[in-house]
């Protein structure tokens, strides 16, 4: 066990004196959150019983019907409304999990054990029972109260904000002008020439004439250049140009338009689908799908604009796909608006296993190396690195080194009131057993930023090739800050890379991603 969850009778729960019995608390936190059926079984009553408890407390049964997803995601809140009210036995049987499952989760889900004060309060078992004359009065007064509140109004159902992003977009073919002189039309069907084995290319092209498509009716086609002809003509035509200069950063790009020439040239795949991102919201920019013929020169402000998953599930997203912090329309609709780094949180233990540890700590490690590969490659198409939040060592209860007495340790503070496995352990600072990192685009040179003996830093996925764990060296803040040695060196060198590990929300990135 990696968290003990014992109580003791002098560690009281809260009491709850504003509900008349705490069996009525009990329902009243967990109404629409958990099926009444589990209430029925956890409190030892009938489903009519419950449902009738619940209308006495003026508890409506409009309110239930998403308590899947409430135990899917929203399992934190179902803990925090019941520390205080359930035993670990029922509490166990309210969420259908096992003791290992609570303990991985209080210990790893965005320190939630700290959160709850580090101890599980002592309570008495919940029962089911008959309401005597003076609770069933005081019942009738919350009843009371809970009607004046309502206004008969349909809230928005829980968790509805996750498919917002998954809504299509609306066809904008509503010109509110004709063409001025000089602008060019990107309503109409062009040609692209765009080179060969580009993977980031050829998604970032498909999505750019999918849109002028579906926006405005426009038929754009392309064209490998390797196929055309040398004396071919065509018109008008988008060029593709990818250049390599090392003076430039990856999303630089060049935009020359001409009467019935565009040309896009950048040093690197990226860069083009930049440039093709910022002229598909130019088509759609004030609904006049054109562009005044001239040079646009883009460059970069931050050269790193990660961002979190408003929909993830913090604990282990690696291994729960169908709880996909990052689904593909959402993936998209942030590279559109200039991210191009996603970051979600890990625990090294879970990824590989470490030697001189128990095998059972990283049960699936191979699912969720895959799972990472897996986002990885999805997010390498979008122009996005994954970036994984290390914070290690990890604590451990005391009696885990009881059992592993060849692992170094050290104390922790107040609020750990734990044992952490010190960082000149074997099991930590050599990893030689350790494999790989997926071999996918969407990785690169891990980075660590060591704290006084505590890594806490990002684990840097993006485009650079693979490399291994047991290859980790400690460097200075200002290097993991910036994700990599090269990020780094141009963050100090040169005068358009003005930022470092930035966490932005989306309004932020819109306005410094690119200019």
């Amino acid at each position: 066990m990696i968290l003990d969850l014992r109580t003791e009778p002098d560690k009281k729960a809260l009491a709850t004196p504003h509900f008349p019995t705490r069996m009525q608390a009990v329902i009243w936190r967990n109404w629409g959150l958990v099926p009444v059926e589990r209430l029925a079984l956890v409190l030892g009553a009938s489903e009519e019983q419950i449902r009738e408890a619940a209308s006495d407390l003026g508890l409506e049964v409009s309110q239930t019907g998403n308590e899947a997803i409430w135990l899917e995601r929203g399992y934190i809140t179902i803990i925090r409304a019941n520390w205080h009210l359930l035993p670990v036995e029922q509490l166990l049987e309210l969420l259908g999990w096992t003791e290992d499952r609570l303990a991985f989760t209080l210990k790893e889900d965005d320190f939630l054990w700290i959160k709850l004060g580090s101890l599980k309060p002592w309570t008495e078992s919940v029962k089911y029972r008959v309401l005597n004359e003076s609770e069933q009065e005081r019942t009738r007064l919350i009843r009371e109260s809970t009607a004046a509140l309502s206004d008969g109004r349909q809230a928005e159902k829980p968790f509805d904000f996750l498919n917002q992003y998954r809504k299509p977009a609306m066809r904008e073919n509503v010109r509110v002008r004709e063409p001025g002189h000089g602008e060019i039309r990107l309503d109409i069907s062009w040609t692209i020439e765009a080179p060969s084995g580009h993977p980031v290319l050829d998604s970032a092209l498909e999505r750019f004439v999918t849109k002028l498509e579906r926006n405005w009716g426009a038929k754009w086609t392309v064209r490998k250049a390797s196929a055309l002809s040398p004396n071919e003509e065509i018109n008008p035509v988008m060029r593709i140009e990818i250049v390599p200069d090392s003076s430039q950063l990856t999303e630089d790009h060049l935009i020359v338009a001409g009467t019935d020439t565009l040309t896009i040239r950048a040093a690197a795949e990226t860069g083009i689908m930049r440039g093709l991102q910022w002229l598909a919201g130019q088509a759609c920019e004030g609904h006049a799908p054109y562009l005044m013929a001239g040079e646009y020169r883009r460059t970069t402000k931050f050269d790193m604009r990660i961002i979190y998953s408003y929909g993830a599930v913090y604990g282990d997203p690696l291994l729960t796909p169908e709880l996909d912090p990052f689904p593909e329309a959402l993936l998209e609709r942030l590279s559109d608006a200039g991210v191009n780094g996603i970051w979600l949180q890990s625990v090294l233990y879970n990824l590989v296993p470490l030697a001189g540890l128990p095998e059972e700590l990283s049960l699936n490690w191979e699912q969720r190396i895959a799972g990472l590969r897996f986002l990885a490659d999805r997010a390498a198409k979008y122009g996005i690195g994954v970036y994984l939040y290390c914070n290690e060592p990890r604590s451990m209860p005391v009696s885990f080194f009881c059992r592993q007495t060849g692992l170094a340790r050290t104390y922790g503070g107040r609020l750990c009131d734990a044992v952490h496995i010190a960082s000149g352990s074997t099991a930590i600072a050599e990893r030689r057993d350790c494999p790989p990192l997926p071999r996918s685009p969407g990785f690169g040179r891990p980075v660590y930023d060591h704290d006084v003996g505590k890594l806490d830093a990002l684990l840097f996925a993006g485009s650079g090739g693979p490399d291994e764990l047991s290859a980790l060296q400690p460097t200075n803040a200002g290097r993991s800050r910036c994700g990599s040695e090269r990020a780094y060196r141009r963050r100090r060198v040169s005068r358009k890379t003005r930022s470092a590990n930035c966490m932005l929300d989306l309004g932020m990135v819109a306005q410094l991603g690119m200019g």
